[in-house]
């Protein structure tokens, strides 16, 4: 229900709670568990989905809205942690091995010299 698109509905809870748990039941706990945490259980188009509470909206709404830059000490930083990073799981490793050659044999040839 947290990082659900559209409200879960009955069919999908009751499939992925254990049989001994009633979902209807399981829901009113949750809802009464977080009503006073800043967000709200409810139910919405034949499902149920995480809402913010009402008081907090607007105060979540300006701190959203609001845009800041990064320093340039913290932007330089973040470029140097990504031009040393590995390349991301899905690619080959062999690709890999390339791109670290490429990257090393200008220090392995300045090395030997």
């Amino acid at each position: 229900m947290f990082v659900s698109p559209k409200p879960v509905t009955w069919d999908t809870h009751r499939r992925l709670l254990p049989d001994h748990l009633d979902p209807i039941t399981v829901l009113v706990a949750l809802r009464e568990h977080c009503a006073a945490r800043g967000v709200n259980l409810v139910e919405d188009g034949g499902g149920w989905v995480f809402r913010t509470a009402p008081d907090l909206a607007e105060k979540l709404r300006e701190a959203l809205r609001e845009t800041r830059r990064l320093p340039r000490v913290a932007m330089e930083c973040l470029v140097i942690i990504a031009y040393n990073s590995r390349l991301p799981a899905p690619r080959s490793r062999r690709s890999g091995a390339l791109l670290w050659r490429r990257a090393t044999s200008p220090c392995w040839i300045v090395d030997r010299w």
